[in-house]
């Protein structure tokens, strides 16, 4: 299980967004704690990897591929 800043790196997505799809139920997690308390956020690494393949459009690049992509000059 991951924690929303674990999903986020994972996901090469900022933590709000995994917040985002958390509670408008794009992302299944679990809260886990004491009854009456918001609880801490877990997301298991297959729900995470569902919700990316649904999104997928081309090959799936990782976050290090990304960001040195993104930063070479034209």
């Amino acid at each position: 299980m991951l924690t929303v800043t674990e999903a986020a790196e994972h996901a090469c997505v900022s933590e709000s967004l995994v917040y985002a799809w958390c509670a408008d139920g794009t992302l299944p997690h679990t809260r886990m704690g004491r009854k009456g308390k918001r609880g801490t956020i877990r997301i298991a690494v297959e729900a995470l990897d569902g919700v990316l393949s649904a999104f997928k459009v081309g090959a799936r690049r990782s976050c290090s591929e990304h960001s040195e992509n993104h930063r070479k000059d034209p």
